[in-house]
């Protein structure tokens, strides 16, 4: 497996998918207070992100047994990446939900959709040790890459959330 294409395409995937989602997950709320809203309506951003974290792995699941698993990611990672995109030039706490929304749906959908992916590549006979070693990406590099690095970048440019977005946009 590690001499593979597959591997290290999925092992990319999530260092990149893993670094913009995780990202969304301590800029939500900051976003929202940083864009004039009060605690309880900033966290609307988490709360929306969080969902469809959670339920769109069911309905990315679906997708990817009709669709095609990598088309699947492909589809959410680039709403996702439009979402980064667009998000600091619009301006109302709903669209600013949807949009949290729609990264938190590529977030569970990297969850929900890899693992079938590595089980379509390399079989089930080693799969806890592909997969573990697959993850690992996230676990180790994810992290600095995205959360870390988007407050440090915060801090640098005195809050300015369209870079950091934008950079998060790129990683998607």
């Amino acid at each position: 497996a590690l001499n593979s294409r597959e591997f290290w395409c999925l092992w990319i995937t999530w260092v990149l998918a893993g670094a913009a989602g995780a990202s969304m997950l301590v800029l939500a709320t900051g976003f929202g207070l940083a864009q004039g809203l009060n605690l309880a309506r900033a966290v609307v951003l988490l709360t929306a992100f969080n969902l469809t974290n959670g339920c769109g792995r069911l309905i990315s699941g679906y997708f990817s047994d009709r669709i095609g698993r990598s088309r699947t990611m492909a589809v959410s990672f680039a709403g996702a990446g439009l979402a980064y995109l667009i998000m600091p030039h619009l301006t109302g706490l709903w669209l600013w939900a949807l949009l949290t929304a729609v990264i938190g749906f590529a977030f569970g959908t990297l969850f929900a959709v890899s693992a079938p992916i590595a089980g379509d590549c390399f079989g089930m006979a080693h799969f806890g040790a592909i997969f573990g070693l697959i993850f690992t990406a996230y676990g180790f590099l994810s992290g600095p890459l995205g959360p870390w690095l988007s407050g440090y970048i915060l801090d640098l440019t005195q809050g300015n959330y369209t870079f950091v977005f934008s950079y998060l946009w790129i990683m998607y």
